[in-house]
Formats: C-alpha cells, structure tokens, sequence
C-alpha cells in the first residue's frame, strides 16, 4: 500500500491544482477574517471574527463550498488511470485490491486535507493584518481552530471522500461524480428547508451529511458570550450525525472494496443492446448518390440556422448530465413543498405570486448552473469533439453558428422557466387551489425574469469565446457571480456598475407589478446592449480552424471589424449603451440623489454629530392635526395641505423651532408659521432651524402652515417608496413635518459607529434614569393628545381612508373625497390609504366593524372579524371600554409583512393574515392571532403608551401579545397555546444569540423585538398561570384606568410591573424578580415516567431534574438555587388520537433530581416539567416523555 500511496501523494503534490485548490481556501478565509470584502454567518455584533462560533462556521460553510473541491480529488484517483489507459500497466504489477484502492484513497485524502489546511491558514493569516480593529478580536485559543478542524473537516473529507471515491471507482465515469455533488446539494437544502419549522428540527437534524443543521441546532441558542469563549461541543444530535455518516463511510468504502474489479469493465456500466450491422463492399455497392445542387437564398439559410438550432436544443436536453441537473432541481422544489410560506407551522393558500417567489428562489440556482455550465458546452462542442475543422469549413457564417447555439441556450433557460409555471401549477392543483393566473406566471417567469437570465447568457458566450481554456471560462463565470455577491458586501450598489444588476419587479395581487416594470425594462436595455456589444466582440473573436493563439485571432478580429457588418452593429448597440445610461443616471442621480451606503452613514452620523445637543430642547406640543391630501395613486403623487395647532406646554418661552421631515423627494410650495420665523439652518433639507422673532411664551398657542407635494419623478436607483402605489397606497404622518431632534435617525450598528468616530451605543433606547424620556411617548416626540380631522380625495375609483369617522363622501371634478373627523383624544399617529377595495360591515355592541379587502382575497374575512370581536370583548371586560365607536382593517400591497394598528384603522399587509390557510385543526390561526394582536393596541398604545424609555414596549407590545394569547386560549384550547408558545420560545432563544448589542431584562428591553414580542408571550402567559388570569387582569384594569390618556409625565416600565407585584402574593415576589427584572433561565428535564395499574387508576412516577440560571447582558451564566413553583403535566389519548391534558397543577422545585408520584383515572400516554412551555428552558425537548408501564 506505502507504495501507492506514496506514489498517489507525489502526484497530486506534483499537480498545480492541489495549490490552487488550496489557495482558493486560503484566499477566502483570508479576506473573510480582514476584511468586509466576504461575509460568511458568524462574527456580528458582539461575536468576535476570533470566537470559536465564528471560525466552527468559517469552516462549516467553506466545507459545504468545497464540495467540488473535494469531488475533484477524491473523486477521481481510479477514474484516472482508467482515463489515461493506466490501468492495463497498474494492474499487472503485483498489487492487491485493498493495497491498491487503499494507497489511491489514502492519498487523496491526505492530499485533500491539506487543502482544507487553507481554511484555518487564512483565518490566522488574515487576523494578525495591521489594519484589523482589536475590539473585533478577543483571545486567541488553539482549540477553537484544531477542535472544527476535527470533528468537522476531518470528518466530513472523509465521509464525501468515500462517496466520490465509490462512485468514481465503480461507475468510472466524471458525470456520475458530478451528480452526486449534486445530490448531496439538494439533499441539504431539503433538510434546511424541513429545519426552518422549529419542530421538525431533531428529527431532520441526523441526516445532513454536512454537519451544518446539527451544528445549528446544538448552537442555536448560545449568547455572545457563549460563542466568544466556549467551543462548540460535540454532543447531542451533532455528535449522532458525526458517527452515523461516519458508519455509512465506512459501510462504502466496504461495499467498494468487495465490488471493485480489476477489469476494464465497471461493473455498472449500461451496455447498449444495439448491434451494429457489418459494413462491407457488398453493402455499399446498392448505395446511389443523391443529386444536389446549390442554393444560397435566404429561406435556405434560415432553414439550415433552424436546424443547427434544433439539434443544439434537443442535443444538450437529452443529454444526461442535463436531464440530472433538471431532475435534482424538480426534487428539491418539491421537496420544499411542505415549507411554502408557513408562519407558526401554518401554510398559506397557495396564491401564484408566492408559489412563483418560493420555486424560482430555489429553482433558479439550477438555471444558473445549467447557463454557466452548458453555454460553455455549446461553444466548446466541435473543437472538444475534434470535428471543428470540418464545421469551420462549411459555408455557414460563424455568426449562424454562435447564434443558433445562443437561441438554443435561450430555449434551454425558457424550459426551465417554463418547469417552474407547470410545477408552480401542480403544487396548486395537489392543494385544491384553482385560481392559476396564468398570466402572472407568464409576465413573471418570461417578461420580468428571462430577460435577466439571458444577459447571462450574453456574458458567458462571451467569455467563453474569449477564453482558450472551457474551465477557465467556467472559472470566470462563476468568479463573476462571487464577485457581484462580494462587490454588494463591499458598498458597491449602484446598479449601473455590475453587468447585469437589474431591479426586482415584486408581483401583489392588489398592484399588480405597479412601477417596478419599467425601471426594469430601462436597465434591461442598458445592461442587454452592452450584453450584445460583448457578444458580437465574442463572435468576431471566436475561434477559427487551427488559428487559437491570440494574436492571430486579433488579426481576424481586425480583418472582420473592417469588413463585416459587426463593425455597424457594435456602434448602433454602443450608442443604445450610452444614451440609456445617460437616461439612467439622469433618473438615479439627478432626479434621485443616489447615495451609497458610505454616503448614507455618514450623513447620519453628520446629523447626530450637529444635532444631538437639541435631543431634549424644548419644543411646542401639536395638539390637533388638519390636513387635506390628494393622492393621485396612478402618478404616485400626493399633494398635502393643512396646519398644526401648536402649544407651549413648557413653563419657559420657546424662540426656537426644530423642524424634521423625513423624506427627501418632498417639495415644499409653503411651510410657516403664525408668527414670524427666520431660517437659520437647513441641513439636507431634513433638519431646518428657524428663529422666531418673538418667542412663544407658556401656554400660547400658534398655526403652522404646510403645503407639500411628494412627486416621484423617473425612478431611483433601489426602490425606496412603497408608500405611493397605484392601487394600494399606504402611507402615515412621517411623510409630514415633526418638531424635534430625532434619534431613530441615528447609526445603531457599532461597528458603523466607531467608522464615524462616534461613542458606542449600549443601548438604543433612553435610560430610565432619563428624567426628559418621560416627557414623550415612544410613538411620538411633539404631541400628547391631538384633536385629528382630514379630508383625502383619490382616483374615482377608490376609496380612501384616514383613522376618524367618515363625515361625508362625495364626487367632484372626477375625483372622489373622504371627509374623517376623530371626536375624541387620540395619539399623533395616523396614516392615509386608497385602493380598490371590497368592503366587509358587520357591528359588535354598537361598534361597527369594517374590513376592507382586495376582492380575490376573501379567504379569512371572517376569522378576522371574528377576533375583533373576542378581543373588543376580552377588553372590555377586563380592561377598559373601547374609545372609539369604529374598528377596520385595511389591506395593502405585500411589500411590507406586517400590520400595524392606528386609531381605529389597522393596515394589514396582503401578505400575512389574508392568504393564510387554517384549515386543519392542528394549524395556529395566524389570521385570527394577528388581528387580535392589533385589536389590542387600541388599548395598549393607544389608551396606555409608555414613555421613551426602556421597558416602554412591555406595555404596548407584550400586552398586546398577552392579550391575543388569551383570546386565542379561549377560542382554541390550551393545546393550542403549547405549539405557540413552544414557537414563541424558539424566536426568544434565537433572538438573544444574535443580539448585536446587549440583552436586557424584559422592563429594561431596549425595544428588542424578540424581547418584548417572543419573550413577552411567556412571561405574561405564565403570569397569568401562577396568579390567575382573574387576578392579573383586574392588576391590568386598575393600571390603565390610572394611566390611561395620561399627559406627561409619562408611566415607565418598573411602575407597570409594580402594579402586578401588588396583586402578587409574598411566595411568589421572587417571581416578579424574576419575570421582569432578570433574564432568567431554567434546565428543566424529565429523566424518567412510567407508570403502573393500581385498580382503576394509574400510578405515575416522574423523576424530574431542575436547574435555574441568571445570565447578564451579554449571556455570561450563574447557576442559583431554584425555589419555584412549575407546572407537571400527565397527558392522555383522547378519542381522536390526540392528546389531552388529565393533570396539570405545579409543584415546588427546589434544585436537582425530585421524584413525584401522581395518581390519574386514565392511562397515561406522555408526562413531563413545563409541558406548556410557559418558562425559558434552553432545552425544552426533554420536558416531555412518552410515559412507560412498569407491569
């Protein structure tokens, strides 16, 4: 064995491609770790580029990269002596089969983990670069590179290693390899697909022959401080699927040690059956030569290019490496099928721009591969085959050649397209959804994404006309795609300086593709004439005959430029190219100020730098809004009139006005006040200043004046206004002036902070200690209480809406108005809406509820209307009346998800409630769940709204989540509250490991949404459970009523949670501690259930291990001594094959192992600790076990 082995590593040693493989690697790594260049999963916010998390993913990923690497070397060592005809030499000299297969694997193993040395080469070689900022490294630990290295490398060289080997060995064939990279591909991404349901994660997790879904699962919930200083341990699933791919190896390399033959033959080789008839004199003596005559017409020609299109055509898609790719590529779509659109494990109906959005995201992976690889294949074709001297000599144009192979690619990528509407239409057919809009896939699939696909078309002719090499050619196609992905990372955004950067056209059922078309269309012609251009240059530089080298082809380019039509060609497309760039940058950078990211972050820094000495200057208050606004949605043009009333609530005069307006594409015809004013300051027309001549003492009151007119001329660079639509549009006062410094405007990210030289930021909202953060609402920084009318007129074929009531309609000079009055206190926010809608009525106890909706999306109208009324309900009994005499709903265009409740008007995006499909039992009502949630802002935002300070969310959002929980709880059952909680659970663990600056305690969150959404859900439901729901409610009625439509100062969080201390009894104040004030974990574990008969009843023993755990900010744990009282579930089978709860009641838990005893009438199927998932257990997987009889 040594001396093949030896032989075999003095080849591949010898080969430059071992140095290139492993300079790729090292490459990667390298410009990884110094700089922004590449961005691989890891190192954000406070993860350090060093951490042990950071460099397990640098390798994971780059392993799954270097798949083809490690299919090229390992793939092959048998293959080759077969390709070479070394095989008759190799077998005849006295080595055995395992000597001989285990020599060729062991060196290329070898070989291929040297490689992989790259990996961790470049991470260290690029850490200890000058440039690189410190506070981005933290310490160095040898075991966070040797430890991947092992149990992932390693491992995984040697599992795909043993496949490629088997299968070049045994199949002896390079396609077969290829495919099997393939399959390993999708097979991946199936399982990530399956892994994105929380609860499908363990039993997905054995299976990815990578390493990477354990590897996430393991480390899915580890904190900042966890990832910085702990290596990734190999245990649970990860350590399982380490050894049981490990096996399977094992099981390969034996299957092909005991199937391989020293023979010529493998043994998996598909013979042909055809035989093939002698050919003799005889035979060719009754053949008679056909008469032929010339014929150089036009029709002739076309024939003849149709025909070479044809057989280009047909010939690449009956190929078998073709048919594998599409087949691969049909399997993972359909594979992903279940995952379509789920929110909560529930689906959505299966609307055609959704099925179209979710199989192109996967599917066109396969059409790039299939561009990439096979526009090289045509144009290689007949110098691989060796038949190019007799092509080149047919009197046939070398313009008819390259053209019919580029229309036959053209027709390949229409098929694949063409895959995706017949799939696409499939996947709704297996769903019993009809409603197929046939022409949105059309305009879809081929108007706003064939374009696109086929510039890259343009671009690989090219090059591989360009090239004397087919793999370098696929190297330059495939170094155009990371660097397109790396230019993104580096800032590099325009999109008229990467070849084929063309802007997205969405597809919503309520605006169809609106104004993203032409945009689109406008680069499509920008970018595809300079594709032409390229093209041509490629076909009059292509090679001829024998002449490749490139001087002579220079020569032929120079004779054909000056006598061929391209010449006239390349002129017209050029002179297309510049005047539609022109146009282009006129409309991107004049029209629209471009700004790059750069540019972007350092005007935010500019303005906190000038500015933030105004955040807490004293300003007027609004205390009523009027506005007139005309939206003419078909030129996406507003025009708005109106005027504050302003109020010095402050007890000293104010001789300064800080006027902020949010949006740039803003003309403003007049702006000023009742009183005179002169403008000191303008700072990028966002931030103006203005003295006023006289000051405005306390208690005085002013106008101000406003008359603007957003006008979207031509189009920007990124699509920044969705706001503005043809049928949907949904816009809010943030289009209107507002007073004050405004610190939503400052840079959050702290590596961008230190870029501009500014403190870091440890928190995003204002200290509690903040005495000026109670002056405002964190919704508002001028206003308390306004007084709101509004008249809005729109197309005559739309209605609009406003929060108030509707005072008048009418119809003047072909436009139809809307008159809204709001007759009580409400808070400064409110929003504007036009569409074509359809509109639901329906009244609850005096209260009218309306639901305007697009008329093709009627699915869930009456589950929503349901859950407003169970909320206006819950409410009302148990909070406070409802203020208002009107509820609606509002849909709009999917290009936000989400909605958002205002003064009894609550915008729903098409995208979320509307198309959800809740139609099996099992399914959590995301329609019905989000409706209630909004519904309950008009208590909680909108009667109660925290100061801007921490914690403040806590009383908007989490109570609204407590309240949707409780009305759905009634509405579905505890069942269904443990699959939601059980995802909610998931959201908060997962959103504290990547927190980007500091976990806080949840009346101190910093507005984290995982904080005050996800960890919100539990702690108040699992209030609820321990004081009762009773109990904590009238806490809630007492807290509201006191602080309900209050004036400033305004309430904070820690005076919120003393109200449910207050109703909380002395045993379980250390549960107010810990709920609020601490970030608070438990190690809650079920060891052992079983059961036994006693009679009729069933004896039930449970060993029960506890553990509790206080983490600070940045994740670092201390374990302590838990005395806390949770909940034991026993379940039964009910008559459905479900389970159902016959126990559930808490007992105290002191620490360590307890055994419990319990007593049920019917026998017991699952038992466990916290089975509703109300408290924070980092492993809730083991709260459950299926309960064993004893007898």
């Amino acid at each position: 064995m040594w001396s093949v082995l030896s032989f075999e590593l003095s080849y591949r040693f010898r080969r430059p491609a071992t140095y290139i493989y492993l300079a790729i690697l090292f490459l990667i790594s390298f410009l990884f770790a110094a700089t922004d260049a590449i961005s691989i999963s890891g190192a954000v916010g406070n993860i350090h580029k060093n951490s042990p998390y950071t460099i397990y993913q640098v390798m994971l990923i780059l392993t799954l990269l270097g798949t083809l690497i490690i299919s090229a070397v390992m793939g092959v060592p048998v293959y080759r002596d077969y390709e070479h005809h070394f095989h008759e030499i190799m077998f005849t000299l006295p080595v055995s089969k395992a000597q001989y297969l285990g020599g060729r694997f062991l060196g290329s193993y070898f070989t291929t983990l040297f490689i992989f040395f790259g990996i961790p080469l470049g991470i260290l070689t690029g850490l200890v670069m000058p440039w690189i900022d410190k506070e981005v490294l933290g310490p160095f630990m040898l075991n966070a590179y040797v430890l991947p290295f092992l149990y992932i490398v390693i491992p995984n060289v040697f599992i795909l290693g043993v496949m490629f080997f088997a299968t070049g060995s045994l199949f002896r064939n390079q396609l077969a390899i290829y495919l099997q990279g393939m399959v390993f591909f999708i097979f991946y991404l199936v399982l990530t697909s399956a892994t994105g349901d929380v609860e499908n994660n363990p039993k997905f997790a054995l299976f990815d022959v990578f390493g990477i879904t354990p590897s996430f699962y393991v480390t899915r919930y580890l904190t900042a401080f966890e990832k910085n200083l702990q290596t990734i341990p190999l245990e649970s699933y990860l350590l399982w699927n380490r050894l049981l791919w490990i096996v399977i190896a094992l099981i390969g390399a034996l299957v092909t040690y005991r199937l391989f033959q020293f023979s010529k033959a493998s043994p998996f080789v598909l013979r042909s059956r055809n035989i093939q008839k002698k050919i003799s004199a005889e035979n060719l003596s009754h053949i008679s030569l056909l008469e032929t005559s010339k014929d150089y017409s036009f029709s002739t020609r076309l024939q003849q290019w149709l025909q070479m299109v044809r057989f280009d055509f047909f010939g690449t898609i009956r190929s078998v490496p073709f048919i594998a790719i599409w087949i691969c590529g049909v399997i993972l779509i359909l594979g992903q099928m279940p995952q379509i659109g789920k929110m909560f494990g529930t689906t959505i109906y299966p609307v055609t721009y959704a099925i179209i959005d979710d199989l192109t995201g996967n599917f066109t992976l396969f059409t790039l591969i299939i561009i990439t690889f096979y526009s090289g294949e045509l144009v290689w074709k007949e110098r691989e085959r060796g038949i190019h001297l007799i092509t080149d000599s047919l009197p046939v144009s070398r313009y008819a050649l390259i053209t019919a192979k580029f229309f036959a690619m053209c027709l390949i990528v229409a098929m694949m397209q063409f895959t995706v509407l017949f799939i696409g239409i499939l996947i709704q057919t297996l769903k019993g959804f009809y409603r197929y809009d046939i022409d949105v896939y059309l305009k879809t699939l081929f108007v706003s994404q064939y374009p696109s696909l086929i510039l890259l078309v343009l671009l690989a002719f090219f090059i591989h006309s360009m090239v004397n090499n087919k793999f370098i050619g696929h190297t330059l196609m495939i170094a155009y795609f990371v660097g397109r992905m790396a230019a993104a990372a580096m800032g590099i955004t325009h999109k008229m300086i990467w070849y084929g950067n063309i802007p997205s056209a969405p597809y919503s059922d309520m605006n169809g593709y609106g104004h993203f078309l032409y945009p689109k269309y406008m680069f499509l012609l920008y970018w595809g004439s300079l594709g032409l251009i390229l093209f041509v240059l490629g076909v009059m530089m292509n090679r001829h005959g024998s002449e490749i080298g490139i001087k002579a082809r220079w020569k032929i380019f120079l004779q054909q430029w000056k006598y061929s039509r391209g010449k006239k060609i390349v002129w017209s497309l050029l002179l297309v190219f510049i005047v539609s760039g022109c146009f282009i940058f006129y409309n991107t950078n004049i029209l629209h100020k471009f700004k790059s990211d750069k540019a972007v972050r350092h005007e935010q820094a500019e303005y906190e730098k000038r500015f933030r000495k105004y955040l807490d200057f004293n300003q007027p208050r609004i205390t009523a809004v009027n506005v007139n606004i005309d939206l003419v949605p078909e030129k996406r043009y507003a025009a708005i009139k109106g005027y504050y009333i302003i109020q010095n609530k402050s007890a000293l005069p104010i001789d300064t006005f800080l006027i902020t307006w949010a949006h740039e594409n803003i003309k403003i015809n007049r702006f000023g006040f009742d009183i005179l004013a002169d403008e000191v300051e303008n700072y990028q027309k966002q931030f103006v200043i203005y003295k006023l001549a006289h000051p405005l003492q306390p208690n005085d009151s002013t106008k101000v004046y406003f008359d603007i007119e957003y006008i979207n001329n031509g189009f920007a660079n990124s699509e920044e206004e969705l706001g503005l639509v043809n049928n949907g549009t949904f816009i809010n006062n943030n289009y209107l002036p507002a007073f004050g410094y405004s610190e939503s405007f400052e840079l959050t990210d702290n590596s961008d902070r230190k870029k501009e030289e500014l403190p870091r930021k440890n928190h995003t909202m204002r200290l509690l200690s903040d005495s000026a953060s109670r002056n405002n609402t964190y919704l508002a920084n001028d206003a308390d209480w306004i007084r709101y009318e509004c008249i809005i007129s729109t197309s005559p074929d739309q209605i609009a809406v406003s929060p108030g009531y509707l005072q008048k309609e009418w119809t003047q000079n072909g436009r139809r108005y809307f008159h809204y009055k709001m007759d009580a206190p409400m808070v400064n926010f409110y929003s504007f809406l036009s569409a074509r809608y359809e509109v639901f009525r329906d009244s609850f106890q005096g209260i009218n509820i309306e639901i305007f909706y697009h008329k093709t999306h009627s699915w869930n109208i009456e589950k929503m209307n349901k859950a407003i009324k169970k909320t206006l309900a819950y409410c009302q009994k148990n909070f406070s009346p409802y203020q208002f005499r009107q509820v609606r709903i509002l849909e709009f265009p999917r290009y936000e998800t989400f909605a958002q409740s205002f003064p009894n008007t609550i915008p729903f995006s098409e995208a979320i409630g509307f198309i959800y499909d809740v139609s099996k039992d099992t399914d959590i009502d995301n329609a019905f769940y989000v409706t209630s949630h909004e519904v309950a802002h008009q208590w909680w935002g909108h009667q109660v709204c925290g100061a801007n300070s921490q914690g403040s969310t806590l009383m908007v959002e989490s109570m609204a989540q407590y309240t949707a929980l409780m009305v759905m709880e009634k509405e579905f059952g505890k069942d269904a509250m443990e699959k939601f909680l059980k995802y909610e659970l998931d959201g908060y663990l997962s959103g504290r490991s990547i927190e980007r600056i500091n976990e806080q305690p949840i009346a101190r969150n910093d507005g984290q949404g995982y904080i005050h959404y996800q960890k919100g859900s539990l702690v108040m439901y699992a209030m609820k459970d321990y004081l009762g729901e009773d109990t904590l409610n009238a806490a809630l009625h007492r807290f509201i009523k006191t602080y309900g439509f209050q004036s400033p100062p305004y309430v904070q969080a820690p005076q919120f949670v003393q109200y449910i201390a207050d109703a909380t009894p002395d045993s379980l104040k250390q549960v107010i501690e810990d709920m609020f004030n601490r970030i608070t974990l438990f190690d809650l574990k079920c060891v052992e259930a079983a059961y036994k008969k006693k009679g009729n009843k069933y004896e039930v023993t449970l060993d029960i291990e506890t553990a509790k755990i206080y983490a600070d900010s940045m994740g670092n744990e201390t374990g302590v001594k838990p005395n806390d009282w949770i909940d034991v579930g026993i379940m039964k089978y009910d008559g459905t094959g479900k389970h159902s709860y016959q126990y559930l009641q808490k007992q105290l838990f002191t620490g360590g192992r307890k055994t419990l005893v319990i007593t049920v009438d019917n026998k017991p199927s699952k038992a466990g600790i916290d089975p509703l998932h109300k408290l924070i257990d980092r492993n809730s997987e083991d709260n459950i076990k299926e309960v064993k009889s004893l007898q």
